[in-house]
């Protein structure tokens, strides 16, 4: 069995990657509106100018959870897709133990998982030293979170990079 480049479980990290920014997206209006609360709605009402409300964070409280609606409807029809053209290799929409882009069909496909694996693991061990450093500054929680998200959609890149290089046109 060959793949190629446009099999689902090559473009699966893609699929990481574009859910991860969706987040991205959504995460700035939730921070934004957990400071809201927190603060007791501290400076949105601004006395005689009426409501003051961050632009971005209000597109983004709407954006994130359409962007997310359209993006799972499309996950599960590529996912339904991908299923039912290949019964043998079928996916679980969500797994927690093995993730979706593991693809160890054959002993090839299971070293390049695990090369790829390897590659995502030096990356981590190199950067969360410098994530747990920008902590020890007072930023705003939406740049940790960024930075979290980053570093997941950067090892997702880094991943699908690697296994792709190994499939045919």
């Amino acid at each position: 069995m060959t793949m190629t480049k446009n099999d689902f479980r090559v473009k699966f990290p893609l699929w990481n990657i574009a859910l991860y920014s969706i987040l991205m997206i959504w995460a700035y209006s939730v921070v934004y509106s957990a400071d809201m609360l927190f603060t007791d709605f501290a400076g949105v009402f601004d006395g005689e100018d009426g409501i003051n409300l961050d632009t971005i964070a209000v597109l983004s409280f709407f954006a994130g959870p359409l962007l997310l609606i359209i993006f799972f409807i499309a996950y599960f029809i590529q996912l339904n897709r991908h299923n039912e053209n290949n019964p043998n290799n079928r996916m679980s929409a969500f797994s927690l133990f093995k993730p979706g882009e593991f693809i160890e069909f054959d002993e090839l496909f299971s070293q390049v998982t695990q090369n790829a694996s390897k590659k995502v693991y030096v990356f981590y061990s190199q950067m969360l030293p410098l994530v747990v450093l920008l902590m020890f500054f007072p930023f705003n929680r939406y740049v940790f979170i960024v930075a979290i998200l980053l570093l997941i959609i950067i090892q997702n890149l880094i991943y699908y990079r690697h296994m792709r290089s190994f499939v045919s046109h």
